[in-house]
């Protein structure tokens, strides 16, 4: 997905790198494990 010309797929990439040089790549998939297990909610205006 491309919003305003900023690629959503690089954004989340840059913000998961960091954490992968620090803490790991077992930080990384437990972070996404929890993302993927919260419930979506959707706003109606």
């Amino acid at each position: 997905m491309v919003a305003e010309g900023v690629s959503m797929l690089s954004t989340k990439q840059s913000e998961w790198s960091g954490q992968l040089r620090t803490k790991g790549i077992d930080a990384v998939t437990q972070s996404l494990r929890d993302l993927a297990a919260k419930p979506i909610h959707i706003e109606k205006n």
